[in-house]
């Protein structure tokens, strides 16, 4: 009987502290929601930050291609203008070639 009385103790001492943990979990488990919800916020904000950041980054890359196709353009244009210029003798007397 004695035994029993002591099973019935230590189950009461347990239950005792079950429910204190309990209780103290209550109270965290508000603060750890917040905390879980303001990173899923941040979270989407910088996936749209990202998606945003992506597309301006194909933008300035088609207009950085775009560039450099009319600065090679521009180069053969000051190329052709050298060569004919190169290849004309100036004579200072000669009338202009229109």
């Amino acid at each position: 009987m004695l035994k029993k009385e002591e099973n019935i103790n230590r189950l009461e001492r347990n239950l005792e502290e079950a429910a204190k943990d309990i209780a103290s979990l209550k109270t965290v488990l508000p603060k750890v929601s917040d905390e879980r919800d303001q990173v899923w916020r941040e979270l989407r904000q910088c996936c749209e930050k990202n998606m945003l950041l992506s597309s301006e980054n194909e933008t300035l890359r088609g207009t950085i291609d775009r560039l450099e196709e009319k600065v090679l353009e521009k180069e053969g244009e000051i190329t052709i203008l050298q060569d004919t210029i190169g290849s004309k003798h100036l004579n200072i007397f000669s009338s202009p070639d229109f």
